[in-house]
């Protein structure tokens, strides 16, 4: 079964950009349900209906060293768990729910030899490390779980740099729960965006 169709590789950025606006991103989820601590509900929908530009993070020093650590990290998390990973950065579809679509960092072999595994790869700052003790933050968890909905696998990985000096990674399995949760109120908010309501 085909979970997911690619849309548009994150190469090609503005094309990326306009088809992101077809769905909600995984990077979105979590401010969908209201699980996010820096962004709402109101944000997306504003932004999806074009109300609101979104953020411009182009200019954002954090982010834009992020994007340049981003191989590093990934050697690192190969190095580390002794797995490979492939650089995935195509806009995928789901298949069976059209409004969710994500872009995984890379993507590692399922059980079947399938690169199909999201695995997402994060840096943040020292003052953070806390929030990644026991696992990632919220908004992250949702992230793979909205992932996982889209390409239909049964777990993801996540390898973070914290501070540039801590290096840390961990697996999450699919939450069936978290999933039809995803299902049920992505849709929902996704016929709020297309009727404008």
């Amino acid at each position: 079964m085909d979970f997911y169709e690619e849309l548009v590789s994150q190469d090609k950025f503005y094309d990326w950009l306009d088809a992101h606006q077809t769905g909600i991103g995984a990077s979105q989820i979590a401010a969908v349900l209201g699980e996010h601590r820096f962004s709402s509900r109101l944000r997306v929908w504003a932004e999806k209906t074009g109300r609101l530009e979104p953020l411009d993070y182009s200019f954002n020093e954090a982010v834009q060293m992020g994007i340049e650590l981003e191989p590093f990290v990934a050697n690192k998390y190969e190095s580390k768990t002794g797995r490979h990973i492939d650089k995935a950065g195509v806009l995928l579809r789901s298949t069976l729910y059209p409004c969710a679509i994500c872009t995984p960092d890379y993507f590692l072999e399922d059980n079947d030899g399938v690169l199909r595994v999201p695995c997402q790869i994060k840096t943040t700052g020292a003052y953070r490390l806390n929030e990644w003790a026991d696992g990632p933050p919220k908004e992250v968890w949702w992230q793979v779980q909205h992932e996982m909905l889209v390409t239909g696998s049964s777990w993801a990985s996540i390898g973070v740099l914290v501070g540039g000096q801590r290096f840390m990674w961990t697996d999450v399995q699919r939450d069936e729960e978290a999933i039809r949760r995803i299902i049920t109120e992505g849709t929902e908010f996704w016929r709020q965006v297309k009727e404008n309501e």
